[in-house]
C-alpha cells in the first residue's frame, strides 16, 4: 500500500502539475511596454495617446505593428501547439529524450517570440522623440507596479 502511495506521488503528482508548467507564461511581465505600444491590449490606446504622438509618428508605428503582428502570431501559435504536444507527451510513454527535445523546440520558439518582439520595440523606439520615451517610460513603470500590487490601484 506505502508503495502504491509513493508511486503516486512520486510519478503522478509531477505530471499533473506538468500541464501547468508548460502553459506558464515565461515572461510574464517581460513584453508589456510592447503590448502597450503595439495596441495589442485594452489600454494601448490611452497610452499613446498620453504621448501625444504626431499623425506622422502614429503611421510609423501602424506600419512597424503591422510588420511584426504575422510574425509574432505565427510563432505564438507554433508554441501553443508544441505546448500542447509537449503535455499530450508528458501523460503518454515518451521517452525521456524525447521530452527534452520537445522542452528545447519551445524554449526555441519562446526565444523568436521575445525576440520579434524585442526588435519592434527597438523600431518602436526609433519612432519616439527622447521626452517620449522617457514619458513612455514612467508610465510603464506605474503600469507595472499595479500590475504588480492589484490593491495599490
Amino acid at each position: 500500500m506505502k508503495l502504491n502511495s509513493l508511486l503516486i506521488f512520486t510519478v503522478f503528482i509531477p505530471l499533473s502539475f506538468g500541464s501547468n508548467i508548460v502553459n506558464a507564461n515565461p515572461l510574464p511581465n517581460a513584453n508589456i511596454a510592447h503590448h502597450q505600444l503595439l495596441k495589442e491590449n485594452p489600454h494601448g490606446d490611452r497610452l499613446l495617446e498620453q504621448l501625444n504622438l504626431t499623425e506622422e509618428q502614429k503611421q510609423q508605428m501602424e506600419a512597424i505593428r503591422q510588420k511584426y503582428q504575422e510574425q509574432i502570431s505565427q510563432n505564438m501559435e507554433n508554441l501553443r501547439l508544441a505546448q500542447q504536444e509537449l503535455q499530450q507527451m508528458m501523460t503518454a510513454t515518451n521517452s525521456n529524450d524525447s521530452l527534452r527535445a520537445q522542452h528545447q523546440e519551445i524554449l526555441q520558439l519562446r526565444q523568436e517570440v521575445d525576440t520579434l518582439r524585442f526588435e519592434s520595440m527597438l523600431e518602436l523606439r526609433e519612432v519616439l522623440t527622447p521626452e517620449q520615451r522617457h514619458q513612455f517610460a514612467s508610465m510603464m513603470q506605474q503600469h507595472r507596479h499595479s500590475f504588480r500590487n492589484p490593491a495599490a490601484k
